[in-house]
């Protein structure tokens, strides 16, 4: 895995993250290289039938799971948008700003019965995860042949953002390639557009991506389309899960945010706490009882990534992110 941090490792020793990070550059970018995560169509997915004339289709959002991007809150009932882009891309917001996502953002077209834009929430803890589909598209205007099947993840436990790239045409010479290439990253904005507030988006060779982190509203193409089964994701370094109060005091504390052999973890309540490690995909990869005081946790067998330390304790609930190199 490869990976391009938005913060200096001293900038990550030095922060805390039990709370929001306001500024600039608050996601992590990594990409995993084909072979690593396999593409997996959807089965029980929704289609998205309505489109207004800019390509934009509004859903429903997922009931009951967090929304959070570039630490805003997206969740409250009646004012939360979910729109998906027949294009590539996906946005959610309210009345006042919004964040997008965008795995193609260029024209697209079916090529046939089977393509279709689509979506599927799975529940689970953390609200889920929600996935949106674009199967069997192709490149308006581009070379016949082309075409490019991708899915945008979202995870409700972390606030992951996770772009899946399945099936493509067997060159990127059909299609998808120099200036025509997809759009790929995210950003945030006011809904009037009068200044992008955030953004982190990718450029150049789709097999090592250059990463920008300007807030502008430039958006250049990759140079081709990703191969099969290749990943990017955007792992947010602010945002906490759902029903855990950011403002209440944490039952514990680590002693760095980048970490090799082990993890350093302070936990303030003399009876101990109960701790969970979750993946960038919200998957739970080890939980442990802990004892009041110092405790070492080893973390030499994690894949290197961003992870999420989850606990409970008398203090109150709690999560840290940090940083396995």
């Amino acid at each position: 895995m490869v990976h391009a941090r938005l913060l200096s490792v001293a900038t990550a020793l030095a922060c805390s993250f039990t709370a929001p990070l306001l500024a600039q550059n608050s996601y992590l970018f990594e990409v995993s290289q084909p072979g690593v995560d396999p593409y997996i169509e959807l089965n029980a997915d929704t289609p998205v039938e309505f489109f207004s004339e800019d390509g934009w289709g509004t859903v429903a959002t997922p009931p009951q799971m967090p929304l959070w991007l570039f630490d805003s809150d997206y969740s409250l009932p009646g004012y939360a948008q979910l729109r998906i882009n027949r294009h590539g891309a996906v946005r959610i917001g309210n009345d006042y700003h919004y964040a997008e996502l965008s795995l193609a953002r260029t024209p697209l077209e079916a090529i046939d019965g089977s393509s279709r834009v689509s979506y599927q929430h799975f529940s689970g803890p953390g609200g889920g995860i929600l996935v949106v589909q674009f199967k069997n598209m192709r490149l308006l205007n581009g070379i016949n042949g082309n075409y490019m099947n991708a899915q945008l993840w979202y995870y409700g436990t972390t606030g992951t953002i996770k772009m899946h790239y399945g099936p493509r045409a067997e060159s990127n010479g059909h299609g998808f390639a120099g200036d025509r290439g997809p759009h790929v990253g995210v950003y945030h904005s006011p809904n009037d557009m009068s200044v992008c507030l955030e953004r982190v988006w990718l450029s150049g060779s789709p097999d090592g991506p250059q990463v920008s982190y300007d807030a502008s509203y430039a958006f250049p193409a990759m140079t081709g389309l990703p191969y099969e089964g290749t990943v990017f994701r955007f792992v947010p370094l602010f945002t906490l899960p759902a029903g855990i109060d950011e403002q209440a005091a944490s039952p514990f504390r680590i002693q760095a945010n980048v970490v090799h052999e082990q993890l350093t973890i302070d936990v303030q309540d003399p009876n101990g706490a109960h701790v969970t490690i979750l993946d960038a995909g919200g998957r739970s990869v080890r939980t442990q009882r802990l004892v009041g005081g110092i405790n070492q946790l080893p973390v030499s067998d994690l894949a290197p990534g961003t992870y999420l330390l989850q606990g409970a304790g008398a203090g109150g609930r709690s999560a840290l992110r940090f940083f396995k190199d």
